[in-house]
């Protein structure tokens, strides 16, 4: 992603952001212990204080749930926002004047306009495989699903759909102007050699994959019959990486936290 800051501008606002008065706006009084300053993590719940500041280097540990970082990572984890958005607050926190490099910050809006457009793009193909699920070519996925126990409330929740044969999603986007390379990006569309198009998924059933926003960012997708790979994802897009991203973590996370647990499963089914 292009930058839309300068290195001498992001470094004026880390000088100018003490880490550890930041912090202790956000989460309180911090008690000193030796070289460093500790407090109960405001990223996860604890009893016993495992977050530690160290006012000389401008870092923080949590030696609970691991999270680290400097003044600018504290900000985005706290206030949830983007590297960006938390460069601003701490401008704005310094009184420090933004000036943006227009090169960059038209390309940055490209970038950012062409995300926005893929997050679309995703949940008209999540509606697509929903509705699919309830076609008479969806039967299959429904009986699986009845077979597996997966209540109409669980499936709903999860949005959980099926991708019929054929390439009625692709004829679909295409119909409402989606250009074939944002389905390309988008990881909804394949193409051949001979550069004619189709789904990139069909004949599956479809478990929309969401990010912490609870966006959809991509797709699992099982196999239902014989064939292989009997679970295909989503290539890596600009929305999706799969070394990245856990399965259901948007509908995890706050029981997570208060109860500073997790337990990890395999399939989609299973979570």
């Amino acid at each position: 992603m292009a930058q839309r800051f300068s290195e001498d501008l992001k470094r004026r606002i880390l000088e100018a952001n003490n880490l550890l008065d930041v912090v202790q706006g956000a989460v309180g009084k911090l008690v000193r212990a030796g070289r460093n300053y500790k407090a109960c993590c405001p990223f996860h719940n604890e009893k016993t204080p495992s977050f530690n500041v160290n006012a000389e280097g401008q870092y923080f540990k949590c030696f609970g749930c691991g999270k680290g970082g400097n003044v600018i990572t504290f900000v985005m984890l706290y206030e949830r926002v983007e590297f960006p958005e938390a460069l601003r607050i701490l401008a704005d926190r310094a009184g420090i004047q933004v000036e943006y490099d227009p090169r960059a910050a038209e390309q940055y809006k490209k970038e950012t306009d062409f995300k926005s457009y893929l997050y679309r793009l995703n949940d008209v193909a999540a509606k697509y495989y929903r509705e699919q699920l309830f076609a008479d070519s969806g039967k299959v996925a429904r009986e699986y699903l009845k077979k597996r126990g997966l209540s109409e409330e669980i499936c709903e929740q999860f949005r959980i759909g099926y991708a019929p044969s054929g390439d009625g999603l692709v004829s679909r986007l295409t119909s409402q102007k989606a250009p074939l390379r944002a389905l390309l990006a988008a990881g909804l569309a394949s193409q051949r050699e001979n550069g004619a198009t189709r789904d990139f998924f069909f004949n599956r059933l479809m478990f929309p994959i969401s990010n912490m926003e609870g966006r959809v960012i991509a797709f699992g997708a099982r196999i239902l019959g014989d064939g292989e790979p009997k679970y295909l994802n989503t290539r890596d897009t600009l929305l999706f990486s799969k070394t990245q991203t856990v399965y259901g973590m948007d509908f995890a996370r706050d029981e997570v936290k208060k109860q500073n647990k997790a337990i990890i499963v395999e399939g989609y089914t299973d979570v």
